[in-house]
Parts: structure tokens; sequence; C-alpha cells
């Protein structure tokens, strides 16, 4: 169960904030953050096994991430979600990436997933159980598990709500400070936890962006583990100079 966290169009000089855990299997191999693609670049991280990414952000500034969701129908041999979010980050806009996913997801060929795709004008949410929806992203936060998006039965979404309600962010450095602690956090009084640790899976990465009005504002901060004991380390130089040189 992964964990998005995203602030469209609540911070003026940044319109795009995200703090994102990803949850996988502990023994599956993943590439840290690096630039990538041929028609369109991206910066994003890598699923060894499958080819495909979680989360990532292109060149003109638009950024797709994945979660998985259960789903009832399964195709006998569903296509990569992460190859679909890799797909996602080579489209030229958010309007253009929506019907791109409609008509990916409308063949069947996919287990259950939620995604979203944001620039700093305009976001879609697409959730993609047992039925598809694709909504338009209004202003504020938005918390997506592997459930229904900004659900208020979802323990962690409410964990996260409350944390960022208690240090709503006003500008990037309070954004990355209040996203730190709400990544890092574990078991709460009653038991609710971001991060995750099971016996073969759990909390495997975490990704900070902060996409702004001024490209060479951009931040994004990665840890290659479970960020309550992986320091973050700073890819902002590689999502500046993809920004700029766009």
């Amino acid at each position: 169960m992964c964990l998005l966290a995203i602030f469209h169009r609540v911070v003026d000089r940044a319109p795009l904030l995200v703090a994102a855990n990803r949850e996988e299997f502990f023994d599956r191999p993943f590439l840290p953050p690096h630039v990538q693609g041929d028609r369109t670049r991206f910066l994003a991280g890598v699923d060894v096994r499958a080819g495909g990414t979680w989360l990532g952000v292109n060149e003109r500034g638009m950024m797709a991430a994945v979660t998985n969701r259960p789903k009832i129908a399964l195709p006998d041999q569903p296509r990569s979600r992460g190859l679909l979010c890799r797909e996602l980050l080579e489209q030229p806009s958010v309007a253009i990436a929506r019907e791109f996913i409609r008509r990916e997801l409308t063949t069947g060929a996919y287990a259950g997933a939620n995604f979203v795709v944001a620039d700093a004008r305009d976001g879609i949410l697409v959730e993609a159980g047992d039925e598809l929806s694709i909504s338009w992203l209004v202003p504020g936060l938005h918390l997506i598990t592997n459930g229904p998006a900004n659900s208020p039965l979802d323990p962690r979404q409410l964990l996260a709500r409350e944390m960022f309600a208690a240090t709503p962010p006003y500008d990037v450095p309070s954004f990355l400070t209040a996203a730190r602690r709400v990544c890092s956090q574990g078991p709460d009084a009653i038991g609710r936890s971001i991060v995750l640790r099971r016996a073969a899976r759990g909390t495997v990465s975490s990704t900070l962006l902060a996409l702004t009005i001024e490209p060479q504002e951009a931040v994004c901060e990665f840890a290659a583990g479970s960020p309550d004991v992986t320091p973050y380390e700073d890819y902002s130089h590689e999502l500046r100079k993809l920004l700029i040189t766009a």
C-alpha cells in the first residue's frame, strides 16, 4: 500500500507539492530517480523487474504517479501499471494524458490502480478499481493509498491529513519539513502508521517534490529506503536542469 499526498494549487509559488511513500516487496530491486526518455525526458525511479516507474516528473513540469489497488476481475496476464505510469510521463499535457489513460484502462489489460497526473495548472485523479473514474483535481490536499482517494475511512489518510493540518505548508521549506515528518511517521497512540513494515514487504522508498513557478527553485528529494531510517538525498539539481533546459 503506497501513500501519495498532493497539495495542488495551495502554495502560490509552488503549485504542485508531492510527498510519496512507496511500499513494495523488500527484495524487488529499483533504481533511484534519474533522467530518461527519448521523445519526452523525465526524472523518475525505475522498477528493475518490470521497467516501469511509480512516480516521476517530465520536462514540461507534469508529474505522474501510481498506487496499486484491489480489483476483482483481473486479466490473465496484467500489463505493468508502472509502464503505464512511465507512458503518462511521455504525454505533452494533462488533458492529453487524460484521454490516453482512459483508452488504456478501458482495454481491461491492467490490475487495479490509482493514478494522479498533474502540473501547475491542471490535475486528474484516476481511480481504476472495479470501476473506472477520472476526475479533475480541485485545489487542496489530496491523499491516495490503495483504495478510494480522500477517504474518511482510511486510517493512514486520516493520520496524514491530521499531521499536515497541524503544520500546513505556506512555502517550500515548510512543506518539506512537514512532509519529512509525515512520511517517516511510525505507529501513533492508536496504531496508525505511515511507515509500513511487514514480513516480506513494506516502505521501500520515499519521494518529496516541489514544482515551483521558477524552475530553478524546484526540489526533488529521495530516500532509497524507509524514511524513518534512511536519509533523503537531494536530486534537485537533476530536476532543475531538466525543467530549465526543456
